[in-house]
C-alpha cells in the first residue's frame, strides 16, 4: 500500500498551509510542525484534515517525513 505524508496531501489538496490552520482552528506554525513529525498528531486535528484531504488514513503516513517513502 503507498503512503503520503501530511505535506503531500496538503499539496495535492492545492491548499495552503493557512487554509489548512483556519479549517482545523489551529496556527500555521501547529500545520508546519505536524507536517514535519505527524507521530503526535491530536486524532481530533486528524480527522478534519483528512474530511479537508479527502484522503482515506490507510493512505497517510503519520511519522517524521523524513522517515517516509
Amino acid at each position: 500500500m503507498f503512503q503520503i505524508t501530511l505535506r503531500m496531501a496538503r499539496e495535492l489538496s492545492k491548499l495552503s498551509l493557512g487554509e489548512v490552520a483556519e479549517y482545523c482552528g489551529v496556527s500555521t506554525k501547529n500545520i508546519d510542525d505536524m507536517e514535519i513529525n505527524a507521530s503526535e498528531i491530536p486524532y481530533t486535528l486528524l480527522l478534519k484534515m483528512i474530511d479537508l484531504y479527502m484522503v482515506d488514513v490507510d493512505h497517510l503516513y503519520l511519522g517524521a517525513e523524513f522517515d517516509c517513502c
